[in-house]
């Protein structure tokens, strides 16, 4: 979890503005308001569990799918047309993905 949740900026998790549920959709971390470490939330997968069928494996695999699909296809629309996100606004640091990606 944390591979992805620390490198979002620190005072965004940490005023709760970052949310990371896990693939299966049974878990949501939120940012700790202390230091913004990711942080399990309890109650969520209480109420989740209790409500709603787990996915099956198949399910999973098809949305985690989807969704890098589409991960990949963003930031390959970015790269070709960066005024897609301003470089001065609150999500500036996506363009440090673009240029580490170029690096490589």
């Amino acid at each position: 979890c944390s591979l992805f949740f620390d490198v979002l900026p620190q005072d965004a998790r940490k005023e709760g503005r970052v949310l990371l549920a896990v693939e299966n959709g049974r878990r949501l971390y939120r940012g700790s308001p202390i230091d913004g470490t990711a942080v399990e939330d309890a109650e969520y997968s209480t109420a989740v569990c209790s409500r709603f069928p787990q996915f099956d494996d198949d399910v999973i695999a098809q949305l985690v799918e989807v969704g890098r699909s589409g991960i990949i296809r963003f930031y390959a629309d970015l790269r070709r047309d960066p005024s897609m996100v301003a470089t001065d606004g609150p999500h500036h640091f996506i363009h440090d993905y673009i240029h580490s990606m170029e690096a490589e």
